[in-house]
């Protein structure tokens, strides 16, 4: 609850962005899942999200180990995994691979590989899924579908927590299916990392828009309060 206050502090100002899933929240979010059809499916789809910094319409185009009939091919390999999308906001023209280890993302591993156990994913078919509401796995989820899923695991965690519904509902407003790609930014401004290496992820052709997703982490980052005698 405490990694993600930050969203109870800023939602009285105007958010012109998607809140970021930074790693620490997102890691509590995801251990209070359940373990069922919707707990596993948003488990692998907010850690793959935020993992390999992607959009949304990029994610619901990604097939498992083979081409089907999506736009992007997740494969997994001996130390990690390899997301080749054939066509992206980014790039229309020839395809664009992010590759990520498994070392230092074992989280997202274990529940990207717990949904693929769980939903028995079949290489070639899509890797994220409609779960019905009566239950049961459905086909190819879409970008409008990925945004109501985070904000409906969103908006369950806070209410696991203790918090009413109608502020749960509120906060979890904030975030959206941009929200993993945003908070792999900023987690990454906060850490030091330079918009160079984090544009090789996210696949930003401009460092602007990385600046202006982590102006916030890095002004918090240069601030001189963290100077001796300077902090109230």
């Amino acid at each position: 609850m405490r990694a993600l206050a930050g969203a109870r502090r800023e939602a009285v100002r105007e958010q012109r962005q998607a809140a970021p899933l930074r790693p620490a929240g997102l890691r509590q979010l995801v251990a209070e899942l359940n373990d069922d059809d919707l707990g596993r499916r948003d488990a692998a789809m907010l850690s793959t999200l935020y993992m390999l910094a992607l959009r949304r319409s990029e994610l619901v185009e990604i097939d498992f180990a083979a081409r089907g009939d999506g736009l992007g091919v997740l494969r997994m390999t001996d130390d990690g995994l390899e997301l080749e999308l054939l066509r992206s906001k980014g790039s229309q023209e020839k395809p664009a691979t992010v590759a990520v280890d498994r070392a230092h993302n074992p989280r997202a591993f274990a529940a990207l590989e717990a949904w693929l156990r769980h939903a028995q994913i079949a290489p070639g078919t899509p890797l994220f899924r409609r779960i019905h509401p009566r239950g049961g796995i459905g086909g190819r989820i879409t970008a409008d579908g990925v945004n109501r899923a985070v904000k409906a695991a969103v908006r369950r965690y806070y209410l696991s927590t203790g918090t009413d519904a109608d502020t749960a509902e509120r906060l979890a407003a904030r975030f959206s299916g941009h929200s993993g790609r945003v908070g792999l930014i900023v987690a990454s401004k906060e850490g030091g990392a330079a918009d160079s290496d984090i544009a090789a992820t996210t696949r930003h052709k401009s460092l602007q828009m990385i600046k202006r997703y982590g102006e916030a982490a890095e002004q918090r980052l240069r601030a001189p309060h963290r100077l001796r005698g300077v902090g109230l």
